[in-house]
């Protein structure tokens, strides 16, 4: 419950991970309403769809940019809270299972 009341006061999710697997802290942070900012390796695009800003790996100029553009812009931040928490919805373990492991294979 803590960290749920956490995610939910919580205003934008930075996805800073430089390898990751399927992301589930993303898709949680989705599921609160969260728009995500992330480095863009392969997951943002690939397994979430929408919600999201990606941000070229090492751009932290344009990372900054992009969180305060959210946080500054409240249609943008309306939009991507509203696309990020649809995006968590079409989460089914069965078939999220079933993307992961195409992830993988691609990665061999």
């Amino acid at each position: 419950k803590k960290v749920w009341k956490t995610l939910k006061s919580s205003k934008i999710f930075l996805f800073t991970d430089h390898e990751a697997g399927f992301g589930l802290a993303v898709a949680e942070a989705m599921a609160a309403g969260m728009p995500v900012v992330g480095w863009d390796i392969g997951i943002l695009g690939s397994v979430f769809k929408s919600g999201f800003i990606k941000i070229p790996l090492g751009n932290h100029e344009f990372f900054a940019h992009s969180i305060a553009k959210i946080l500054k812009d409240e249609s943008l931040y309306l939009k991507l809270s509203d696309q990020a928490q649809k995006e968590a919805k079409k989460l089914d373990w069965s078939i999220t299972g079933q993307k992961f492991v195409k992830i993988l294979n691609l990665a061999k």
